[in-house]
């Protein structure tokens, strides 16, 4: 493909990616989760010397943005400039830098939209327990309140976003909103909190926060985060499995989709038949 298809990826390989998104790490938080792994959920050890739970909850976050077509970056909490984007997905951040939270809160109050994970701001950059109840310094931007949560470990509780049946893993946290609303809700039959949000959504400034209370299975996190592009004003473009579809600008000023299938068997784009494991290049008028 590359050879065949050399003078189609000469007409953009020079020019710069953008993304709408971002998935932020933190190298501290992710060291303090291999060796305080919280639940068996994310203790995922492909070597003895490797513990990749942290990596596993990153990558949960990223693939939505892979399967609806959405240009997402990864980066530092340390270096990210969070003007480049409209939405950011901060998984697992517990120890919260306050100097990152102030750049958060001001980039929200925007218009940008945050996505937050289960024990954001539980712990502050000494890996002490947040004295303050959780979600931390979070509370005002989440617009919630925990105060009872259970690890999950290797188990899972049922879900339902909107009337969509799930999954939730690892742990399971009950989410009170304060100012937030509840677009997800816990629906296991054997657990005390049937019926208590799983995920919310706040608004603060011209911007919103979500807050996952649980990590989602792939069913609650496809349609989680198809909610959360739309609201965004990001569109979501799902072309079924396997096929990806990246929007490049071209050297002389245009558009153009490159559409890949990486799967085995031929798939379709519209009325564009691709062949396995091809690329196909569709010219898009410049506005």
């Amino acid at each position: 493909n590359m050879r065949r298809h050399a003078p189609d990826f000469a007409r953009f390989a020079s020019e710069p990616v953008t993304s709408e998104a971002c998935v932020v790490y933190d190298k501290d938080n992710s060291r303090v989760l291999k060796e305080q792994y919280l639940s068996k959920g994310i203790y995922l050890t492909p070597a003895p010397f490797m513990q990749v739970g942290y990596d596993l909850e990153m990558a949960r976050h990223f693939v939505p943005y892979a399967v609806f077509n959405v240009s997402a970056d990864v980066k530092s909490a340390r270096s990210v400039d969070l003007s480049r984007y409209k939405i950011i997905s901060l998984p697992l951040y517990q120890m919260a830098d306050p100097e990152f939270i102030e750049r958060l809160q001001d980039w929200v109050r925007q218009g940008g939209t945050l996505v937050l994970g289960w024990r954001a701001g539980a712990r502050d950059m000494k890996n002490h327990a947040a004295q303050i109840e959780l979600p931390g310094v979070f509370a005002g931007l989440a617009g919630v309140r925990i105060k009872r949560f259970e690890s999950l470990n290797a188990t899972k509780v049922g879900i339902r976003v909107g009337i969509i049946p799930a999954k939730g893993e690892a742990w399971a946290e009950i989410v009170e909103p304060v100012t937030a609303k509840p677009i997800a809700w816990y629906r296991d039959r054997k657990k005390h909190y049937r019926g208590e949000p799983c995920v919310t959504v706040n608004e603060y400034g011209r911007g919103s926060v979500y807050y996952f209370g649980t990590s989602p299975d792939p069913t609650a996190i496809f349609f989680l985060y198809r909610k959360i592009l739309k609201k965004a004003r990001v569109e979501p473009r799902f072309r079924g499995m396997g096929v990806e579809v990246v929007r490049r600008t071209t050297s002389d000023g245009g558009a153009m989709d490159v559409v890949l299938n990486h799967t085995a068997s031929h798939r379709w784009f519209g009325l564009r038949r691709i062949e396995p494991y091809g690329v196909r290049f569709i010219e898009r008028p410049k506005k």
